[in-house]
């Protein structure tokens, strides 16, 4: 009922977490839960896409910028109440309630980890499922569990840039890979429309997100 009657805007995260569960229960290793606002790049190769951000989730790191502004501090707040009962967890960055890391890399999951993840949560608050809301989103919620109970990396690129994930600029993405050894298996639709030079520059990116967010400008990507 909560998710079709789309309670506190909760459908939008809720739905993806269902469809994980479905795919931990029916065998699969990993996934990737993508919005239907991607871009598939020509080239587009999902195994080629599936082996590079397989490595990168292996690594184990989880990259975001402190942000002051309402709207991006919300979700992380939102997300960290959800292991305000774990009294085990005493390791919590203070700058992590200010932390923005969405979209920076794609919602890659390995589904071993998703079920220990399930049971954790499950743990904390039976079903958990029922404190998803729109501002939880999904992979953020996994992103701190990752973090607080996985010994994950946070990394804050704050002393790069201020911009959050989408707007990084090219020069931007390559000083984070630089300093972290780090490329993210995608890209956001805007950095390609004003930085189209990246592709060349990164041609194993074949996937683009948020591509709604410039539906009126053109993608030329051959």
């Amino acid at each position: 009922m909560r998710l079709s009657g789309n309670e506190e805007r909760s459908a939008i995260n809720l739905k993806k977490i269902v469809g994980l569960q479905y795919a931990a229960d029916h065998g699969y290793d990993y996934a990737a839960c993508l919005d239907s606002d991607i871009y598939l790049l020509p080239q587009f190769n999902a195994a080629e896409f599936f082996e590079l951000a397989i490595a990168n989730y292996n690594k184990c790191e989880y990259f975001g910028v402190n942000t002051d502004h309402p709207d991006f501090m919300a979700p992380f707040k939102k997300t960290l109440m959800l292991f305000s009962k774990d009294v085990s967890i005493n390791n919590m960055p203070s700058s992590m309630e200010t932390w923005f890391p969405w979209f920076f890399e794609a919602p890659i999951y390995s589904l071993m980890e998703f079920k220990q993840f399930d049971a954790y949560m499950e743990s904390q608050w039976g079903e958990w499922y029922l404190k998803i809301n729109w501002f939880t989103f999904d992979h953020l919620v996994f992103i701190a569990w990752k973090i607080l109970c996985k010994g994950a990396k946070m990394h804050d690129y704050s002393a790069i840039t201020k911009s959050i994930p989408e707007f990084l600029t090219n020069t931007e993405l390559q000083l984070i890979s630089d300093m972290y050894g780090y490329k993210p298996a995608w890209l956001s639709a805007t950095n390609f429309v004003y930085f189209p030079e990246i592709l060349a520059q990164r041609p194993e990116i074949k996937l683009l997100n948020h591509a709604d967010r410039v539906q009126d400008v053109k993608l030329n990507t051959h």
